[in-house]
C-alpha cells in the first residue's frame, strides 16, 4: 500500500471532523432567512450563502466520518508496523533469526505527550467501536533472547507517518539483569489536553550497573478520563518469559 494513502487515511480515523462549527453556520443561515421578511435582500443571500457553507461542510464532515478505515483494518496496519520493526530491531542489533531462542518480545506503549521530533498534532488518539483507545505514536520496545544475550531495541513510533525515530539499542548478559518488572505508579507527564497523567503503569528492567529500561505502558488517566480501554501492551508477557530466562540460566549457572 502506498505509504501516502495510508497515512491519509490514518489521518481521517484519528483526526474526525467537529460538526459543531458548521451546525452553527447553518443554523445561522436558516435565522437569516427565517428574519428576513423585514431584512433587505443583500442581508437575506448572506444567509443562503451561510446556508449553504454549513450544508457543504457537513456534508464533507459525514463524508470523511463515513470513509474512515474501520478499527480492524487499523489494527491489522499497526500489526503490519509492528512486524517491520521487528525486522529493523534484528538489523539494528545485529543479529540473525538462527542466533534467537525465544519468540521476539514486543511492548507497544502508547504516548500522550510531547515527543522529540513528532508533531504535536500527531500525539492523537482515536476511542474505536469496540471502545478500545487506538494512538497516533506508540513506543515500541523489542526484546530479542539470544542464548547468552539479552538484546533490546526501543523507538518512538509514528504510526500516522509510518516512521520511527529517537532509536536506541542495549545489549545485556543475562547474568547482570537484576530484575524485571511491571508496578503501578503516579505520573507526572503533562497530557495533549494539559491534563496530568496521574494513574499509570511502568514496565522496568534494570541490570547491575545500575542501567534500567523503564516504559510507561498503561497510561490508565487517559483511558478513565475518555471512558475507554487500553490495548494489551506485550508487557505481562515479556516480565513472564523474561524472568523465566533469568530463573532457567540462574540453573544452569548453579548446577556442577
Amino acid at each position: 500500500m502506498d505509504k501516502n494513502y495510508r497515512s491519509d487515511e490514518l489521518r481521517k480515523y484519528f483526526f474526525r471532523p467537529n460538526l459543531k462549527a458548521p451546525i452553527i453556520i447553518l443554523a445561522l443561515g436558516l435565522l437569516v432567512i427565517n428574519y428576513n421578511s423585514s431584512q433587505t435582500k443583500g442581508f437575506s443571500e448572506l444567509g443562503w450563502i451561510a446556508t449553504l457553507i454549513g450544508l457543504a461542510w457537513i456534508g464533507f464532515a459525514i463524508y470523511r466520518i463515513r470513509t474512515a478505515p474501520s478499527d480492524e483494518t487499523v489494527d491489522g496496519w499497526f500489526q503490519e508496523d509492528l512486524d517491520n520493526l521487528v525486522a529493523a530491531a534484528y538489523a539494528k542489533l545485529g543479529l540473525e533469526k538462527e542466533q534467537i531462542i525465544k519468540e521476539p518480545l514486543v511492548i507497544f506503549a502508547p504516548v500522550y505527550w510531547p515527543v522529540y521530533g513528532i508533531p504535536d498534532r500527531e500525539v492523537v488518539f482515536h476511542k474505536g467501536k469496540d471502545k478500545v483507545l487506538r494512538f497516533g505514536v506508540y513506543r515500541v520496545t523489542i526484546f530479542l533472547l539470544a542464548d547468552h544475550l539479552l538484546a533490546s531495541y526501543i523507538c518512538d513510533y509514528n504510526f500516522i507517518r509510518k516512521t520511527h525515530l529517537n532509536d536506541r539499542t542495549h545489549e545485556y548478559h543475562y547474568q547482570d539483569v537484576v530484575s524485571v518488572s511491571t508496578e503501578e505508579y503516579s505520573a507526572s507527564y503533562t497530557l495533549q489536553e494539559g491534563r496530568r497523567l496521574i494513574k499509570a503503569q511502568k514496565f522496568r528492567l534494570s541490570v547491575s550497573s545500575g542501567d534500567k529500561i523503564e516504559v510507561v505502558v498503561n497510561p490508565y488517566s487517559i483511558a478513565d478520563n475518555v471512558g475507554g480501554k487500553l490495548p494489551p501492551s506485550g508487557a505481562d508477557q515479556a516480565v513472564q518469559v523474561i524472568r523465566t530466562m533469568l530463573r532457567s540460566k540462574k540453573v544452569t549457572r548453579d548446577q556442577p
